[in-house]
């Protein structure tokens, strides 16, 4: 059966990420949560659309699942924050989420309402690849309505290493683009011997002393075929996802030392709030 419309680009967009030489090795940019501030609310369509303005290669979303069995778009326990809600999503029925309206950076309240993810996949088939974070816990449910939107060539998957997980992929039936989330060698070669054949891992890392930081071991994981994701995200005091190479040392005190370094490296995605000064900057460093 030939592929449809949706794969191709799908295929065409995974290709880029794991085909490092057609990308002249420069790192995808994958935007946290959608790129948001003021009246765009993280996780929204908004936020999503503006993300891929900014130059984002990949949105980054998270995903919650209601009482009734509705994936709605939510980072877990954020409810209070972004809806002035002092319940979970997972506590509620859609019927009663669907009511909720989103508070802005000013805690203000808006007139959007919470997003669903089959929306959100409708509004970006075809335009960008995505990033499903946060579900791994319903990953069924979630692989259901990819499946029904034709896009799972165009999505990757992530989730630390919980118990059963390599048994869900394996026994969904689909082609999973699977990235677990690991904090050590021994965790990688854990998933390497599952037999899920992950396209790559997120890597977290405190110090450059790590073995994630050792050119040898980079070397080494691309040579086997996998994708190398980095977080340099600042979402708290001294968030340190990647030995402190992050957005806050990047911006406040030097580029270079923030993301130069993760560039130099050669990781393969870098995960920011800031897509369209990463790319800027990148773009400065190939001039």
């Amino acid at each position: 059966m030939p592929l449809s419309v949706a794969e191709r680009k799908g295929n065409k967009m995974i290709k880029k990420l794991t085909d490092r030489e057609k990308r002249n090795f420069r790192p995808l940019i994958a935007a946290h949560r959608g790129t948001y501030s003021g009246n765009f609310i993280q996780n929204t369509l908004p936020a999503f659309k503006n993300s891929l303005i900014h130059n984002a290669d990949i949105v980054e979303m998270d995903v919650e699942l209601s009482a009734d069995g509705i994936l709605y778009l939510m980072h877990s326990n954020m409810e209070k924050l972004l809806l002035n809600c002092d319940k979970s999503i997972r506590e509620m029925n859609s019927s009663e989420i669907d009511q909720l309206k989103y508070v802005n950076v000013v805690r203000l309240v808006t007139e959007q309402k919470v997003g669903r993810l089959d929306e959100a996949l409708e509004a970006l088939k075809g335009k960008c690849l995505i990033n499903i974070d946060r579900a791994w816990d319903f990953f069924p449910q979630v692989f259901k309505v990819v499946n029904e939107k034709d896009m799972f060539s165009q999505i990757i998957f992530k989730s630390g290493l919980k118990d059963g997980i390599f048994e869900i992929i394996k026994d969904s039936g689909f082609e999973i683009n699977f990235m677990p989330i690991v904090s050590s060698v021994s965790e990688i070669e854990l998933a390497i011997q599952s037999g899920v054949k992950p396209i790559g891992f997120e890597l977290i890392f405190r110090d450059e002393a790590s073995e994630f930081a050792n050119d040898e071991f980079i070397e080494k994981m691309h040579n086997e075929g996998y994708i190398l994701w980095v977080n340099a995200l600042s979402i708290w005091d001294n968030c340190n996802m990647s030995a402190m190479h992050n957005d806050e040392t990047a911006i406040l005190e030097d580029m270079n030392k923030g993301w130069g370094w993760l560039i130099d490296k050669g990781y393969d995605v870098i995960q920011t709030d800031w897509p369209l000064l990463l790319d800027n900057y990148i773009k400065s460093k190939n001039k």
